[in-house]
């Protein structure tokens, strides 16, 4: 199993997203932000990797005519 940072699929990349634990509301927004961008970073990835990856065929003519 391969593992990365969250953080460097966001925008700006970044190596680490602070604990939000015990943090003040408004450090806790943008940590939560921080999430956010990575998270919808991963999710175009993933889009984007499955699109290349798994394209699926178009089914042969050839095998229906039989």
């Amino acid at each position: 199993m391969r593992t990365t940072l969250l953080g460097l699929f966001g925008t700006p990349a970044r190596l680490s997203i602070a604990d939000p634990y015990l943090a003040e509301e408004a450090a806790t927004g943008r940590i939560c932000e921080q999430v956010r961008a990575g998270i919808e970073g991963l999710a175009e990835w993933i889009t984007k990797v499955k699109s290349a990856v798994y394209t699926p065929a178009l089914p042969s003519t050839a095998a229906g005519s039989q």
